[in-house]
C-alpha cells in the first residue's frame, strides 16, 4: 500500500516496499504529482524501520509519513497534498557504500496511487473501511490573522502523542469567534479508521507544522457538562460509515504559563519558552527584553521610565527617542493633528455588588459609541456609551436618573446603580472630530479651532485609537515591536510618504473611508501607513486624495463642503431642493479650479461670474460644454454673455440668468439708443451680437474701465 493504480482511503498513506540487499540501513521516499516531474513531498534520509522477512532474502518495510490528505505539506502552505488527486512515488535504499540519491540506480520505478479520502471518486459510493468527524472550532482572542493557522488533528491517545492520525487546516475563519453560532462545524478529518480518537486543535502561529507549549491550543472535553472530571480528554467514536459522521465542539483557549495575566501566544517573540523567566524575558512589557533595559539604563519593571505616557521600547527603537528623559511634548512645525474638547453629561455607574466596579459613561447622542481618549478627564482610557429610560426632572441628576438601577448590556447580569451625573470635557481625536462637526477645510493641516499640534504622545496614542476601533491590541503591538503598523513617527509628518500629511489622513477616515478592522485589513480605508491611496478617488468625484489634500476639500464626500453647489444655494442663485441636484456630482461636473474666494470674480470681463458661468454649465452642460471662465469669447465667436442655455425647462442664456453688472447693460443701450434684445439666442440676432458686444466691451471701458 498504496496498490499500484489503487485509491487510498486513509487520511495518511502508508508506504510499502522490498529489497533482497540486507545491508541497506537507510530510506529516502518522494512523491510527485502525476506528471512525476513536480515533488509534492520528499522524506529525506531517514533510518530504515524494522523489517520483515517474506521468504528468502526478501525483507519488506512499510512506512507511515505524516502526510495527510487536503492539508498542507510545506509550512507555508504553498503544496498541498490533495484528496481526489492522482500521484506517483518511488524509493531509494542506501547505506555506507551506496548513499548518493541523485544516483538514478538507487531509486525504484514509480508507482501510481489515488487519494481518495472522500469517497467521491466511486459511483455509488460503498463503504471504505474509514469514517469521518466534524468539529467546530471556536476562539474568541484576535481572529483577524488566523485564516490557515488552526491545525485540527486526531489521535488515537488521550495524551496527544505520537503522530495524528489525521490533521487538517481551518481555512474559513468567518465563524470562528462566533459565541451565537457554536454548532456550525468548520473543520473535517476523514479516512479515520474505525475506533476511538481524541481531537485537539491549535493556533500554529510560528507556522512550524507542531503545536509548541505557547501557541493556544483546546480539545473535545466535558466543560459545561454535570459529570466529574470536567476537563479530561473525550473520545469520539469513528465508524465505517457513509452517512454517520459524528460531530464535537473545541474552544481553543490562551496558555498563560508564567501566570503573568498575558497570553503566551503574545510573548512569543519576546518571552520564549513561555515558562522561562530569563533570556529574553520583558517583564514590564514595553516592547525591551530585561537585558536590553540593563544595557540601556532604563527600568526593567517600568512600562514608562521617564513617565511621559510612552513605552521605553517604542521611544528607543521606533520613535527615536530616549525613553530615560521626558519628550512627551516634542513636536515637529507644521505637523497638525484634528482635536476638539466638547461639552458632555457623565454618568458614573457602580457595581451593586461590587463597590470597586465603577465606571464613567458619556451620556449624549452626539459622541454615543464614539471611543474618546480620556486622558484629559477622571484618567480614563476611553469613555464609553450606554443608555437607559431617563426620569422626567428639572435638575440634572434626575432627569438622568440618579439612584436608578441600569443594566449594561457589556456586562450581562450584574446590575449597576447611577451614582454620580455631572456636566464636563471630553476630548474627540481624529475622525470623531470630522463625525462631530462635519468637515472643515484646514482642521489637521494648520492651527485653527479644531486642531493642536501633533505631539510625540499624540502619535504613540494613535495605537490606542486603533484599538478603540477594534483594529489591533495595545498590549500585542508593544509585545511583538508592531509599532510601525499601528504608530506614528515624531519628528515625521508623512510617514508613508504620499505628499499627504498623517494628521490630515487620521482625520478624514470617515464615512466611505471609516477605518476599522475590515478595511484596515484589506487597505481600502485612507490611512497614513499606505502609500497607495495616494491615487485613490473614494468618493468618485475625479479628483485623487492628494490633490482634494492640497485644495483643502473633502475627499468623503463628491460635493465637497464650500464647493460650488452649497455656494450656489448658500448665494440664491440657486433655489429649490439641493437632492434634486445630486446627479450634478463633481465626478460629472468639470474641474473648473476655482476656489471659493473666486467664485464672485470676473476675470475675463464679460460681465458674468465664475459662479454664473459654471451653474450655467452644471445645470446644462451639453450647450456650454466649452465654457471657459478666464475668456469671454468661450467658442471665439459668441460673448460667453450671451450664450444660451437651458435651466429646468426655461431657456435663457447667461446674461440674464447671472448678470454681475446689470447697470453697465442698462446705462450702455439708452446711451448706444439699442433696444432691449428680446431675439437673444435666436439665429437673427448672430450678427446684432457681435455689434452689441463691441459696442458694449467700448462703452464699458469708458465708462467703468470695466476691461
Amino acid at each position: 500500500a498504496p496498490a499500484q493504480d489503487k485509491p487510498v482511503y486513509a487520511a495518511r498513506p502508508t508506504f510499502a516496499f522490498s529489497s533482497s540487499d540486507e545491508t541497506m540501513t537507510a530510506y529516502e521516499i518522494q512523491v510527485f504529482a502525476a506528471n512525476g516531474t513536480d515533488k509534492v513531498w520528499d522524506s529525506g534520509v531517514q533510518p530504515l524501520p524494522a523489517r520483515q522477512g517474506l521468504g528468502v532474502g526478501e525483507y519488506a518495510y512499510t512506512v507511515t509519513p505524516a502526510l495527510y490528505a487536503d492539508c498542507a505539506v510545506t509550512t507555508n502552505g504553498s503544496t498541498v497534498f490533495h484528496d481526489g488527486s492522482n500521484y506517483v512515488w518511488r524509493v531509494a535504499l542506501m547505506n555506507a557504500k551506496f548513499n548518493d540519491a541523485a544516483d538514478a540506480a538507487c531509486w525504484s520505478e514509480f508507482g501510481r496511487f489515488q487519494m481518495d479520502v472522500n469517497n467521491e471518486n466511486r459511483d455509488p459510493k460503498f463503504p471504505t473501511g474509514y469514517g469521518s468527524v466534524a468539529a467546530a472550532v471556536r476562539y474568541y482572542g484576535p481572529t483577524n490573522v488566523l485564516a490557515g493557522m488552526i491545525v485540527v488533528e486526531a489521535f488515537e491517545n488521550a495524551d496527544f502523542t505520537g503522530e495524528p492520525v489525521a490533521r487538517t487546516r481551518i481555512a474559513d475563519v468567518a465563524a470562528i469567534d462566533s459565541i451565537t453560532d457554536i454548532t456550525t462545524t468548520n473543520a473535517f478529518l476523514k479516512g479515520i479508521e474505525p475506533g476511538t480518537v481524541y481531537l485537539r486543535a491549535y493556533i500554529d502561529q510560528n507556522n512550524n507544522g507542531k503545536r509548541d507549549n505557547w501557541e493556544s491550543w483546546g480539545y473535545v472535553n466535558s466543560v459545561g457538562k454535570s459529570v466529574a472530571a470536567i476537563y479530561n480528554p473525550v473520545g469520539v467514536g469513528i465508524v465505517d460509515s457513509l452517512v454517520q459522521v459524528p460531530t464535537c465542539t473545541i474552544y481553543i483557549e490562551d496558555c498563560d504559563l508564567n501566570g503573568n495575566e498575558i497570553p503566551d501566544c503574545l510573548e512569543s517573540e519576546k518571552f520564549t519558552g513561555g515558562g522561562d523567566s530569563s533570556g529574553a524575558l520583558d517583564g514590564d512589557k514595553d516592547g525591551l527584553t530585561d537585558d536590553e533595559e540593563n544595557g540601556f539604563g532604563t527600568d526593567s519593571t517600568l512600562w514608562d521610565t521617564d513617565g511621559d505616557g510612552m513605552p521605553d521600547g517604542w521611544e528607543m527603537e521606533f520613535a527615536g527617542l530616549d525613553p530615560r528623559f521626558y519628550d512627551a511634548d516634542e513636536v515637529t512645525d507644521g505637523d497638525w493633528m484634528a482635536y476638539a474638547e466638547v461639552e458632555a453629561t457623565l454618568v458614573t455607574v457602580q457595581n451593586t455588588d461590587d463597590p470597586a466596579d465603577v465606571t464613567v459613561y458619556v451620556l449624549g447622542e452626539d459622541v454615543a459609541k464614539k471611543p474618546v481618549r480620556g486622558d484629559t478627564a477622571v484618567g480614563l482610557p476611553l469613555f464609553e456609551t450606554y443608555t437607559y429610560e431617563v426620569s422626567v426632572g428639572g435638575e440634572l441628576q434626575d432627569r438622568f436618573g440618579l439612584g436608578k438601577e441600569v443594566t449594561l448590556a457589556e456586562e450581562a447580569g450584574k446590575l449597576y446603580r447611577v451614582t454620580q451625573v455631572s456636566e464636563g470635557k471630553i476630548v474627540l481625536v481624529h475622525a470623531q472630530v470630522y463625525d462631530m462637526f462635519g468637515y472643515e477645510s484646514g482642521v489637521a493641516v494648520s492651527s485653527n479651532e479644531h486642531t493642536k499640534a501633533f505631539t510625540a504622545l499624540d502619535k504613540y496614542l494613535v495605537v490606542r485609537y486603533l484599538e478603540s476601533l477594534g483594529i489591533c491590541d495595545e498590549k500585542e503591538v508593544n509585545i511583538k515591536n508592531l509599532w510601525k503598523n499601528y504608530t506614528l513617527k515624531p519628528y515625521n509628518t508623512d510617514l508613508d510618504e504620499d505628499g499627504v500629511s498623517d494628521g490630515w489622513e487620521l482625520y478624514v477616515m470617515f464615512g466611505p473611508n471609516e477605518m476599522n478592522a475590515t478595511t484596515f485589513t484589506n487597505g481600502t480605508a485612507i490611512s497614513p501607513w499606505k502609500y497607495g491611496d495616494r491615487a485613490s478617488d473614494n468618493d468618485g468625484d475625479t479628483l485623487e486624495n492628494y490633490k482634494e489634500y492640497n485644495r483643502g476639500l473633502q475627499p468623503t464626500d463628491p460635493w465637497n463642503k464650500y464647493t460650488v453647489r452649497d455656494e450656489l444655494f448658500k448665494s440664491e442663485l440657486l433655489t429649490g431642493d439641493p437632492e434634486e441636484f445630486d446627479y450634478l456630482t463633481d465626478a460629472v461636473a468639470k474641474n473648473f479650479g476655482v476656489t471659493p474666494d473666486k467664485y464672485y470674480a470676473d476675470d475675463d470681463f464679460d460681465q458674468v461670474h465664475a459662479l454664473g458661468e459654471m451653474l450655467g454649465y452644471y445645470l446644462d452642460p451639453t450647450s456650454l460644454a466649452d465654457i471657459d471662465l478666464t475668456k469671454a469669447f468661450s467658442d471665439g465667436v459668441t460673448p460667453d454673455y450671451f450664450r444660451s442655455f437651458t435651466d429646468r425647462g426655461v431657456k435663457t442664456y447667461l446674461g440674464k440668468r447671472f448678470n454681475a453688472a446689470e447697470f453697465i447693460e442698462i446705462e450702455a443701450r439708452a446711451a448706444l439708443g439699442m433696444d432691449a434684445l428680446q431675439g437673444a439666442g435666436t439665429a437673427s440676432m448672430a450678427t446684432g451680437w457681435d455689434y452689441w458686444s463691441a459696442a458694449r466691451y467700448g462703452y464699458a471701458n469708458t465708462t467703468s474701465n470695466a476691461t
